[in-house]
């Protein structure tokens, strides 16, 4: 097998693979609404929100934000604040899963070409007569 087959082989079944094994993870799905709503909501929770003692670099984010939009990064409350909840949407899963078996498909007429090229021997003698 060449490297250019593996590497078709290794992307297509990590663009098949990925979002199927990423599915486990995700929040927020509805089984009675429509395919397009799902992957519009669906995301896959890294970090939820949670209410907690700023940190010194969270102040200084809170400073530098407040003074280039003239508004908080945090909601404060108390003497605690509340950091965001880290999520990335499934939709991009799903993208990157597509993209990785084009350019894989794409690697296919590619493998061919060199096979078939490598093959022929192009001699070009010039001989005079």
């Amino acid at each position: 097998m060449t490297r250019q087959r593996k590497a078709t082989v290794i992307l297509v079944l990590a663009g098949i693979c990925l979002p199927l094994f990423l599915l486990f993870f995700v929040s927020d799905y509805d089984p009675h609404a429509s395919l397009a709503w799902n992957l519009h909501h669906m995301e896959i929770v890294l970090r939820d929100q949670y209410w907690t003692r700023p940190s010194d670099l969270d102040e200084t984010i809170d400073h530098v934000y407040l003074a280039i939009r003239r508004e908080r990064a945090y909601l404060r409350f108390g003497g605690l604040i509340l950091k965001p909840k880290i999520a990335i949407r499934y939709r991009y899963v799903v993208l990157f899963g597509i993209i990785c078996i084009v350019i894989g498909t794409g690697l296919i007429p590619a493998a061919r070409y060199d096979r078939e090229h490598k093959n022929t021997v192009h001699h070009q003698h010039g001989t005079k007569a």
